[in-house]
C-alpha cells in the first residue's frame, strides 16, 4: 500500500559509471517499512529483473559485489540478505555448457550481515553476458527494535570489466547447503552432536508449514530441511557434500563465501578422506545482541585442490546463548577456476 500510494519509493534505480576500464553498476532498492520484529526470511522484501547492457552482446567479468543498508539506526542490523541471480539455462546454454544447467544454483552471490563484500582474488572473475537476464533481490530483518517504525533501503555496487586484454581467469560456482533430516513428530526433534555425527534422527524444521523452499525428500521419502531450529546451548551439525559437489576431476577453488544465522560460531568444509580442512569460516557474533559481526572468507590466487574420489562434509558449530530456540541455516558458495571455459575462450 505504501508503495502503491507513493508514500514510499517503490522503484529500483539502476545506474552505471565507467572509470579506467572498470564499470560499476549501482542498484538502489525501493524503501522498505519496518513496523515489527522480523526474523530470518520473514521481513519485507523487494526484487528487480535487469540486464546490464542490452545494447551489447559480450562477456562482462564480475570482480566485486558490495552491499549496504540505510536507515536511522545501525543499518547492517536490518539486512536479512542481498542476492544476485542469473538464469542457469540461458547462461550456460550461451556459453555452450548445457550439461551444467542443472548442476548450479541460479543464485550467483549472496551477501548477509557479517559478509557484505565479495571480492574475488586478483586475476579471477565471474563472467556474465552483458545482455543476459539477471535478477536482484533484498530482504529486511529486524531482531531488536520492537516498537520502532522506520524505513530501510539497500544499495548494491557491482564491479566488472570487459577483460579486453584477457588478464582475468573465469570462475564458476557450486552452492552447498547444509540439509538435515527432520520429522513432524515433536518428540523426535533435537539430537545431540554425537547423534548427528553418526546420522541419527531429526531436527525441527523452522519453515512455516506452507513454505516448501527449505524442504526436500530423497528417493526413500525421507524429509530434509535447510532451515531448522536450534535449542539453547552448543551443538554441531554435519552434512555430506560429496554428491552435491559432484567433482568429476581435480578442481581448484579460489574463493569461498559463507552464509549462516546468528549463534553459528563456525562453518567448515572438510576433506574427510585426508582429515584436512579445505576452509573454515570463523563467525563472530555481535556482542550484546543477536546478530553477526563478521564471517571470514577464503580468497586465494594459488587456490586449493579438491578431488573427485574424496569425501567432503560441511560441519557447523553453533552456540545458542539465548534461552529460546532460534532458526538456523548454513551454506557455502564455492568458486572454482573454470579451466574448460578458459580454454574455449582462448581458442576463439
Amino acid at each position: 500500500m505504501l508503495h502503491k500510494t507513493g508514500i514510499l519509493s517503490a522503484d529500483w534505480t539502476i545506474s552505471t559509471k565507467e572509470k579506467e576500464g572498470e564499470y560499476i553498476t549501482t542498484f538502489e532498492s525501493p524503501t522498505l517499512f519496518i513496523d515489527n520484529i522480523y526474523t530470518s526470511m520473514q521481513g519485507p522484501h523487494t526484487n528487480e529483473k535487469f540486464k546490464l547492457n542490452e545494447k551489447e552482446d559480450q562477456l562482462y567479468w564480475v570482480t566485486k559485489f558490495k552491499g549496504t543498508a540505510n536507515s536511522k539506526f545501525n543499518s547492517n542490523d536490518f539486512i536479512c540478505h542481498m542476492n544476485l541471480f542469473h538464469s542457469n539455462e540461458e547462461h550456460f546454454a550461451r556459453l555452450g555448457f548445457e550439461e551444467r544447467i542443472n548442476l548450479q544454483d541460479s543464485r550467483l552471490i549472496t551477501l548477509t550481515d557479517g559478509t557484505l563484500l565479495l571480492e574475488f582474488p586478483e586475476g579471477f572473475a565471474y563472467p556474465i553476458y552483458s545482455n543476459e537476464k539477471m535478477f536482484i533481490s533484498s530482504q529486511a530483518l529486524n531482531l531488536h527494535k520492537k516498537d520502532a517504525n522506520f524505513n530501510v533501503n539497500f544499495d548494491f555496487k557491482l564491479h566488472y570489466s570487459k577483460n579486453e586484454h584477457k588478464e582475468l581467469k573465469p570462475l564458476y560456482m557450486k552452492y552447498l547447503v547444509l540439509s538435515l533430516p527432520y520429522t513432524d513428530d515433536s518428540e523426535e526433534n533435537y539430537t545431540t552432536s554425537k547423534q548427528l555425527e553418526v546420522g541419527a534422527p531429526f531436527v525441527e524444521c523452522a519453515a512455516p508449514s506452507s513454505d516448501n523452499r527449505f524442504e526436500a525428500e530423497n528417493i526413500d521419502g525421507d524429509k530434509f530441511t535447510a532451515f531448522w531450529k536450534i535449542p539453547p546451548g552448543e551443538n554441531t551439525y554435519i552434512n555430506d557434500m560429496t554428491s552435491k559437489l559432484n567433482l568429476q576431476k581435480i578442481e581448484t577453488v579460489h574463493f569461498i563465501n559463507a552464509h549462516a544465522h546468528p549463534y553459528a560460531t563456525s562453518l567448515e568444509l572438510k576433506d574427510e578422506t585426508t582429515n584436512t580442512t579445505v576452509f573454515k569460516s570463523i563467525i563472530t557474533n555481535t556482542k550484546g545482541k543477536k546478530g553477526i559481526e563478521d564471517m571470514t572468507r577464503f580468497s586465494s590466487t594459488e587456490g586449493i585442490k579438491m578431488y573427485p574420489n574424496h569425501k567432503y562434509v560441511l560441519i557447523q558449530k553453533v552456540n545458542n546463548t539465548s534461552k529460546e530456540e532460534a532458526d538456523m541455516m548454513a551454506s557455502m558458495f564455492i568458486y572454482f577456476y573454470d579451466k574448460a571455459l578458459d580454454s574455449k575462450l582462448n581458442k576463439v
